[in-house]
């Protein structure tokens, strides 16, 4: 999962051609923010997040990605 800024540049600089994110979500249906949690089954670091204004506006900006 991509869940965090850092990680879509992670994963952008690796050469990705598309990232799964997990997306949580208001009890009335408004996207929140970009979180996994443990149990992690991808051996890293599942407790990252972002939120999902955060999120959309660094996946849609075209830029290219740069690992900080």
């Amino acid at each position: 999962m991509v869940n965090s800024l850092y990680d879509v540049n992670v994963f952008l600089e690796d050469g990705a051609n598309a990232l799964q994110a997990d997306v949580t979500f208001s009890p009335n249906g408004r996207a929140q923010h970009t979180y996994h949690g443990p149990p992690c089954d991808c051996y890293r670091s599942c407790t990252r997040d972002s939120t999902i204004q955060d999120y959309l506006t660094k996946i849609s900006s075209g830029r290219k990605p740069t690992v900080v």
